[in-house]
């Protein structure tokens, strides 16, 4: 009996010793940083290739002690965003702010979007700024390559709290009121590249029978979960499906990369 219990014992302590000497390894996709350190793990500047005595590389997981970005629309193209009602609005400006909070998460993403109007094109009515409510975020595979470094990544933002939004009015005298809830929509990201500044598209598009479709819709192997809004197909205060789309350039604190292949 004592024997037995000495052989527990021993392999308890070999158990704890494995654990506490064998670093966690990295599981992508990931946010990080790619540091040139001599006898790293990876032989090239995105960490994503090993070859031996070229170990000039080292995976950092997450954010450098500078971890906040903003972002704002780019280009001519206005944010846009689309109901399935097949109603519409656009907004001439956007700007966020926000921060790399872990390896695979953003927060405290801050969204304002001015000079916005509704309606069609011909007959605009101004709907002032919208204040979106904070969102969060995390990194993930939207669609499967042949290889781990062809796996396309992205952004999902979603409301940092509950399922709320916004809320506002379109119109000078009886506005229209719109409520916006969550859901997530998806911004494809430059994968394997340490990037200072990059874009971030954001695509729908409007399909038949009310459908508003996000493009991507989702990560792989989850079922999409579009962003909402009321006032559509002519059911008020009914949620239905909602699209946003932009072209906006995100700047970075220090280089960040998404990797796709750890």
């Amino acid at each position: 009996m004592r024997s037995l219990r000495w052989i527990l014992v021993m392999l308890c302590s070999t158990t704890a010793l494995l654990a506490t000497s064998v670093p966690a390894s990295a599981e992508a996709p990931e946010f990080g940083r790619c540091i040139k350190q001599a006898g790293g793990r990876f032989a090239n500047a995105g960490c994503t290739e090993t070859k031996a005595g070229s170990e000039l590389y080292e995976w950092s997981p997450g954010p450098g002690p500078k971890v906040k970005f903003t972002d704002i629309l780019g280009g001519t193209k206005p944010f846009r965003w689309k109901l399935a009602s097949n109603e519409e609005g656009v907004c001439s400006g956007e700007s966020a702010t926000g921060e790399y909070t872990g390896a695979k998460t953003v927060g405290r993403v801050d969204i304002v979007l001015t000079g916005c109007e509704s309606g069609p094109p011909e007959f605009r009515l101004p709907c002032g700024t919208i204040t979106v409510e904070p969102m969060r975020g995390e990194i993930g595979v939207y669609a499967k390559g042949e290889t781990k470094a062809l796996d396309k990544l992205g952004l999902k933002l979603s409301p940092e709290t509950g399922e709320r939004l916004a809320e506002f009015g379109c119109g000078k005298f009886e506005p229209t009121i719109f409520s916006w809830r969550g859901g997530s929509v998806i911004a494809p990201l430059v994968a394997n590249k340490m990037l200072l500044k990059e874009a971030l598209p954001l695509h729908q598009r409007h399909r038949t029978f009310c459908i508003e479709e996000q493009i991507p819709a989702s990560f792989v192997g989850e079922t999409p979960t579009p962003l909402e809004s009321t006032h559509n197909c002519e059911i008020e205060r009914e949620f239905g499906p909602m699209g946003w789309e932009m072209a906006s350039k995100l700047t970075n604190e220090e280089r960040i990369e998404a990797n796709s292949v750890l």
